[in-house]
């Protein structure tokens, strides 16, 4: 997930059947969990309020206080997408995709541009450009049935990474606009006897970019953290993957945006049946934990 509001001054999250509103007036607000303090700043929407109470809102991404795009899915699983000012859902325009999805991810520079990946079990899907001009048509599906993407992150139009994994990291770079399913590159994990499970991206700029999430073998799990350049990614097939550093704890990570390399916010899961719901902050692989009330249906999407 640059990955998302850039502005470094408030939250977006959704909890259960409401939409929370964490503002405050400094970035050291922004990087804080959500907590009694950030909470007194709190507003909360009822879900009648949501344009769309069928829409169950999987991602968001906000520019501005005045701009955020949510992507989710309706009662049929197909995609659905609102943007706009949060805090006038009214005015939220919506756009119907006729395809089934399983997981969503959206990343936004500006009001005049966002990019979305989803994925079904199936395949995965593409969207990106400005939101003022999307269709129902304006998807690109993929025709790789084994990648899924998770995740995608944007720190220039042209700049961008979509990644996903199938026991190997699937992943696209560059242009969102030239992407097609002869694009995708993939790495192994630097351990044989492991497999990429969800892996989640975010590069605040060019410099920098972040990674975090599972390599498995059987039941045994590991959490991964690495940190690098949007160059590095680019310039070797496994470059991007060879300073992997494993955690002490095992996180199921769920979503992850960062500020730079040592100021992330990370949903994550722990627990024998990942039945906790927690929120990390600051430096991967160093993180503080906070959990979240409600279990692992508690936080359905943060931005």
């Amino acid at each position: 997930m640059g990955k998302k509001n850039r502005t470094g001054k408030w939250y977006l999250g959704f909890f259960a059947s409401i939409l929370l509103v964490i503002s405050g007036a400094t970035s050291s607000l922004a990087v804080s969990a959500p907590s009694d303090t950030t909470l007194e700043n709190a507003t909360v929407y009822p879900a009648s309020k949501i344009p769309d109470t069928y829409m169950s809102v999987m991602d968001s991404s906000c520019v501005s206080k005045d701009f955020c795009m949510f992507a989710g899915k309706d009662t049929l699983e197909s995609l659905e997408i609102a943007f706009g000012n949060p805090a006038d859902f009214a005015s939220m325009k919506q756009v119907h995709f006729e395809v089934q999805v399983y997981h969503v991810d959206v990343d936004c520079l500006s009001a005049n541009w966002c990019a979305l990946v989803s994925s079904n079990g199936q395949n995965s899907s593409l969207i990106s450009g400005d939101p003022n001009t999307f269709t129902s048509d304006s998807i690109t599906t993929f025709t790789d049935s084994s990648v899924g993407l998770n995740s995608i992150t944007c720190p220039t139009q042209v700049n961008c990474i979509a990644i996903g994994s199938d026991g190997d990291a699937n992943y696209l770079i560059g242009d969102p606009t030239k992407w097609t399913s002869d694009s995708f590159k993939s790495a192994k994990p630097l351990d044989p006897d492991y497999g990429f499970s969800d892996l989640y991206v975010s590069c605040p700029s060019i410099d920098t970019c972040v990674m975090a999430g599972l390599v498995q073998n059987g039941m045994t799990k590991k959490t991964l953290f690495w940190s690098g350049s949007y160059k590095t990614f680019q310039s070797s097939k496994n470059g991007a993957f060879a300073n992997q550093v494993w955690g002490s704890v095992v996180y199921n990570i769920y979503d992850l945006w960062c500020f730079d390399a040592y100021s992330c916010i990370a949903k994550a899961a722990i627990g024998v049946f990942d039945d906790r719901s927690v929120i990390l902050k600051g430096s991967p692989g160093n993180w503080k934990t906070y959990e979240v009330l409600g279990g692992n249906s508690g936080l359905s999407g943060m931005d």
